[in-house]
């Protein structure tokens, strides 16, 4: 289960073990909910990640529970009521191709970045053209204002900071139960004034951290 808020508060949740996406305001008060299971446009399998951009589209990250039967691994984007606007991407390996699609984030100039569970992220324009990508183990992300880009990577106790073209600029964690450590690190999310908040899994608790 992922969320996103969009600019008006309203909250967006991927409820992955029934195949939809519902809609909240900011108060927790249920709104719209859509998707069902299946492969067809609006519907799902197992929806991973939730991204909100600046005009409030919704993109959803489709995985799939049985690669051999339902081969979704796309993106959907849709409008913030559920209408659905588009799709892209196959099960695979190649650019624009997805196996396991999990976490998603927009930047400022609506790029859509995934985190594939080939161990890369891709980085595409807001029609799901593909632009690049690059290698790193993750399972969320999350883009600050400046259009960095921050993963999570569940067995890798640690958070990497990219720039918006993938280039390392800064990594920190490592295993144990300490401040600043990690154990099985599953979420990420970036606020306004770019504080970075890591849900830390296995040791149960969220941790704060400033921007270096």
């Amino acid at each position: 289960m992922r969320v996103a808020v969009d600019g008006q508060g309203n909250v967006f949740v991927t409820d992955s073990g029934n195949n939809r996406i519902q809609k909240f305001d900011g108060n927790g008060r249920f709104l719209l909910k859509w998707g069902n299971y299946g492969s067809g446009d609006g519907q799902f399998d197992d929806p991973k990640g939730v991204a909100v951009d600046g005009q409030g589209n919704v993109f959803v990250s489709d995985s799939s529970t049985n690669p051999s039967q339902s081969n979704n691994d796309r993106i959907q984007k849709f409008d913030g009521n559920g209408r659905f606007l588009l799709k892209w991407g196959s099960q695979g390996t190649g650019d624009g191709q997805f196996y396991f699609p999990d976490g998603i984030a927009v930047d400022r100039q609506d790029n859509i970045f995934v985190a594939d569970n080939t161990a890369s992220i891709q980085k595409f324009d807001k029609q799901g053209h593909f632009l690049l990508k690059w290698d790193s183990y993750n399972h969320d992300i999350a883009v600050d204002s400046q259009g960095n880009v921050f993963s999570v990577g569940g067995r890798e106790m640690y958070i990497q900071k990219f720039d918006g073209n993938g280039k390392l600029l800064l990594k920190w964690g490592s295993q144990g139960s300490v401040d600043g450590q990690f154990n099985n690190p599953s979420g990420i999310a970036v606020d306004g004034q770019g504080n970075i908040f890591v849900a830390d899994t296995f040791n149960a608790r969220i941790q704060k951290f400033r921007q270096r």
